[in-house]
């Protein structure tokens, strides 16, 4: 877990602010007002905002182990520990160790470890430990090269003016400096089983890279260059990483914000469709919010989606009883916000939760 404080600053201007609906079903909320969304919220969205309704509205959560999920965010405490050690020049063995304990802690913690490691393949602990070391023979005397400037840094910046209280919210995996040129550069860490064009040509463009260079900007200004993708291939034979440098136009920014605040708009909109439903003691045989996006319902990363059945059988899920051997009601949030107001404006300490 890390803990931070983090001041909003750098108010972008170049677009006119929406007055949006102030309903409060979705997203992260303070006292005071302010309303948080992070690109995961978003992104379910962007996807299908039925699917939105199901995970964030009515927080189903699929029951059962998903050891992608597990072995992305074990990998990601991993590297934790992995690059701060290898930048001071941490002895191989030493490192490894301490890269695998921090694996462990998560994937254990997970209850992984009750599942046979056979049917996980090569998401498995074994597999883990042999990539820490093909990793380190990579990049080991590379990261020496780097100084690293931050570990899982959490942001918020401002979507549109103050009276609104909109923020944006995420985490950057790792900030780092050039030893000769001082140039800033931002990482994020990603495990897929292949890595090809295909898996390439999904950051580019990609709104959470978008969200995190403008992010970065503001942070830094001109001495961030940009984001890599730091990536690596989990596979049952071949061992592959993967480094992709992202280069963002202020133009590209741009049109990250103005489609955010659209998409939030709409999220907003149907927010409010759906308690004007819900206090008009209707029964409609169809849910008049929240849409589907049908083209995404048979494929979704390579399989069905985990709410399809919920479609085929229910047109107006409202009434829908949830079905404990397949769902429970639980949202997990991957962070918590606290605020304060000081004589210098209001400072939020945000904790995030491991994998976010």
């Amino acid at each position: 877990m890390t803990n931070n404080d983090v001041r909003p600053t750098g108010f972008i201007d170049t677009l006119d602010s929406t007055t949006y609906e102030k309903t409060k079903l979705s997203g992260v909320h303070t006292p005071s007002g302010y309303t948080f969304f992070d690109n995961s919220t978003l992104e379910s969205a962007r996807t299908c905002l039925r699917y939105f309704y199901f995970k964030h509205i009515r927080k189903f959560n699929p029951l059962g182990y998903r050891p992608p999920l597990v072995f992305g965010s074990s990998w990601h405490a991993a590297m934790d520990y992995f690059w701060p050690a290898a930048s001071r020049g941490e002895k191989k063995t030493t490192l490894l160790d301490g890269a695998f304990s921090e694996f462990l802690k998560i994937w254990q913690a997970s209850n992984m470890i009750e599942l046979d490691e056979m049917d996980l393949y090569p998401r498995t602990p074994t597999k883990a430990l042999e990539l820490l070391d093909a990793y380190y023979n990579a990049y080991g005397e590379d990261l020496k090269r780097y100084k690293i400037l931050n570990v899982e840094r959490p942001f918020i910046i401002p979507l549109t003016d103050d009276s609104q209280k909109l923020m944006y919210i995420g985490k950057i995996d790792k900030e780092t400096e050039e030893e000769r040129s001082g140039d800033i550069n931002g990482w994020d860490h990603k495990t897929a089983s292949i890595l090809g064009e295909m898996w390439k040509n999904n950051f580019a463009p990609n709104s959470q890279m978008d969200g995190y260079f403008h992010a970065e900007r503001m942070e830094y200004g001109q001495r961030f260059r940009g984001m890599y993708i730091d990536g690596i291939q989990v596979h049952k034979t071949k061992i592959d990483f993967a480094r992709l440098p992202l280069i963002c136009q202020t133009t590209q920014v741009e049109r990250w914000l103005w489609e955010t605040l659209e998409w939030i708009a709409d999220i907003q909109a149907n927010e409010l469709a759906l308690l004007e439903y819900r206090e008009s003691n209707k029964h409609l045989d169809f849910l008049p919010a929240f849409k589907c996006n049908t083209k995404n319902c048979s494929n979704q990363y390579g399989k069905p989606c985990i709410y399809r059945d919920l479609c085929v059988y229910q047109n107006n899920p409202e009434d829908y009883e949830i079905r404990s051997e397949y769902f429970e009601e639980n949202l997990w949030q991957p962070f918590e916000i606290t605020e304060k107001n000081t004589k210098d404006g209001m400072v939020f300490s945000v904790e995030s939760s491991e994998g976010e």
